[in-house]
């Protein structure tokens, strides 16, 4: 009888990394580790110049209390942007109908989304709601 284990090669695709698994004989258990210590981890960002472009980092402190420092290279400004004008309308579509459908209209500037909604089944009828009356006034107050 051979001590040779048949091996089946499993490939990562794109990682250049080749996976073997050995069915077999399990090996005996080893000592106790020690405990391990977690570490209280500090950091700090700060935008380095401009005409840098690589970032950097640097770790300092102890394994027990690591301080890391990133330093991230200026961005270019960029244009400046716009605030949309967004309107919306919403229907309950035909009976049967299981997906929700969502068209958009206008320009980047002022979007108009239609949803259609699937309707639901017929629940049963409810308690009257009992809501506290206002006036359009009021609601304007909130705006």
């Amino acid at each position: 009888m051979s001590n040779f284990h048949h091996c089946s090669p499993h490939h990562h695709h794109g990682h250049g990394v080749v996976v073997v698994e050995t069915p077999g004989i399990q090996g005996p258990v080893g000592p106790k580790g020690e405990d391990g210590v977690t570490p209280e981890i500090t950091a700090e960002a700060y935008t380095r110049q401009e005409g840098i472009s690589v970032a950097k980092v640097v770790v300092g402190g102890t394994k027990e209390k690591p301080h890391f420092v990133f330093g991230i290279p200026r961005g270019e400004k960029g244009e400046d942007g716009i605030t949309p004008t967004i309107t919306a309308e919403a229907y309950a579509l035909e009976e049967g109908a299981k997906d929700v459908v969502v068209r958009v209209s206008g320009t980047q500037t002022h979007p108009h989304f239609i949803f259609g909604i699937p309707r639901g089944e017929k629940g049963e009828t409810g308690d009257a709601a009992d809501l506290p009356r206002v006036s359009t006034s009021d609601i304007d107050k909130l705006f």
